[in-house]
């Protein structure tokens, strides 16, 4: 997803466990019902003592021989078994080696068990997870909201969804509007692309009703390629879940429902200002590197999406400096088609699915199918320390500056950090999380400290802490 660079608004109160969505392994997972196992790319897992959640409609047996079957349908050559994502691959144009190379294959986990263990500790960076199906595992199909799911889903365009959306629902959105006027063959750049801003006597449009309204005014602009970035709500208000100050236009997120030492324990975890993004075939988010680099959990709620990443860091700037912002659109610009052919991953999401991944990663991000595709998108930061040392490096040397968000940006969000880590630390004070939770804590903020602000940070508390030993000494 295009990056949010923001200041985010921290609540009074915690957040609430979930009771009204499929529940975790039969209930919200608490660190006790938890034990950790020897992992090879994190040193740490979680391994649920709990049976499965039952699906709805279902025993607990027949829910999990059909989770089995389902997930082993889907794990075993999917991009062979799926029709839907063979019909992608086609409307895609993309070289069809890419898809059929095993390396550049997304890592897929089939439980919510994994999908958490990656969440919270593992390192994605130059990969993908997907976790198919990953929407219902965590009860979550449902947490847009109808009016924005049945609209997308009875619209085949951009246009036709914006008037699907009732007046008064759009006057609360805001979004940005995409589109090319460019003839197909052409080099499809966002940065050369329309981005439909103001009236023509210059009146900023704000909100979605206002881009809408213009909108029916200009036949002339084409439905190929329109797309719906970062939608989210006019207005901040109180989430009813969480009550923190939010302006995403989702109900409900990944948040919002896992266990609370994964929300406790994140170092940075942003549902402020969440996108939603949508789109019709063969439009979406060009190639680019996030602004900060955090990670990504993209929601994929209706239609396919295709996904390309490349790697990390320097090795990639030259791709970058000749194809920042392309849309790779057009099959037959060999060149392009080259370029797709260095990533080092190709994903194909499809309805449901969960996925994590890097933004510091290059990527692009495509609307497949027949109708429009919906996806929303949540930024962390996790405790991995690969993780950690990519964040702190956002405006470094390893982030490709012309995707920098501004220095003032950055600061702010590092500050949103700080404070998470010292809720974090005052979790782990009154909780008993374990010694791995507690040590990969730990090596996450002796990683974030090789930053002057975090070290700053580290080294108020370490004085506050020491006084208040010394305080309580002389007392006793």
């Amino acid at each position: 997803c295009l990056c949010r660079p923001h200041r985010a608004a921290r609540a009074p109160t915690a957040c609430v466990e979930v009771t009204h969505h499929v529940p975790l392994h039969g209930g919200p997972m608490r660190p006790a019902e938890a034990e950790a196992v020897a992992s090879p790319h994190s040193g740490v897992s979680w391994k649920s003592t709990s049976d499965t959640a039952s699906a709805p409609g279902l025993d607990a047996t027949e829910s999990s021989q059909a989770h089995a079957e389902g997930l082993s349908h889907l794990l075993h050559g999917p991009y062979q078994t799926d029709p839907g994502v063979a019909r992608v691959i086609a409307q895609s144009g993309w070289p069809q080696e890419i898809f059929d190379d095993p390396k550049k294959k997304p890592r897929l986990v089939s439980t919510r068990e994994e999908f958490l263990e990656e969440l919270l500790l593992g390192n994605h960076l130059n990969d993908v997870v997907v976790f198919p199906g990953g929407l219902r595992a965590f009860g979550l199909e449902d947490s847009v909201p109808a009016y924005l799911t049945d609209a997308v889903r009875k619209s085949a365009t951009v246009r036709e969804f914006l008037q699907n959306v009732a007046d008064d629902k759009l006057s609360e959105l805001k979004a940005r509007l995409y589109y090319t006027e460019r003839e197909d063959g052409e080099e499809w750049r966002f940065s050369s692309e329309a981005q439909l801003k103001t009236s023509p006597d210059g009146t900023e449009l704000v909100s979605l009703k206002e881009k809408a309204t213009e909108l029916w005014k200009r036949p002339d602009i084409p439905d190929r390629h329109m797309y719906l970035a970062e939608l989210r709500k006019v207005e901040k208000y109180r989430h009813p879940i969480s009550n923190d100050w939010v302006k995403t236009a989702v109900d409900c997120d990944l948040r919002d429902v896992v266990p609370e030492s994964h929300r406790s324990l994140m170092p940075y975890w942003d549902v402020w200002d969440e996108g939603v993004f949508i789109g019709g075939a063969l439009s979406g988010s060009p190639l680019h590197v996030d602004q900060v680099s955090w990670s990504n959990i993209g929601k994929n709620y209706v239609g396919y999406k295709l996904m390309a990443v490349w790697e990390y860091g320097p090795p990639s700037f030259a791709m970058l400096d000749e194809n920042l912002r392309i849309m790779f659109v057009n099959r037959d610009h060999e060149e392009q088609m080259d370029v797709l052919r260095s990533a080092c991953k190709i994903v194909v999401a499809r309805p449901g699915d969960l996925i994590l991944f890097s933004g510091a990663n290059p990527h692009t991000a495509m609307c497949m199918g027949d109708g429009l595709s919906m996806t929303a998108y949540e930024s962390f930061v996790n405790l991995n320390p690969a993780h950690a040392e990519i964040f702190v490096g956002t405006r470094g040397p390893d982030h490709f500056d012309e995707c920098w968000a501004d220095a003032t940006d950055v600061e702010d969000i590092f500050d949103d950090s700080i404070d998470a880590l010292e809720d974090a630390l005052e979790y782990t004070d009154r909780t008993d999380v374990g010694l791995h939770l507690s040590h990969a804590l730990q090596d996450c903020i002796d990683t974030l400290v090789v930053d002057p602000q975090f070290a700053r940070w580290h080294s108020r508390r370490t004085k506050r802490r020491r006084k208040s030993a010394s305080n309580t000494l002389s007392s006793d």
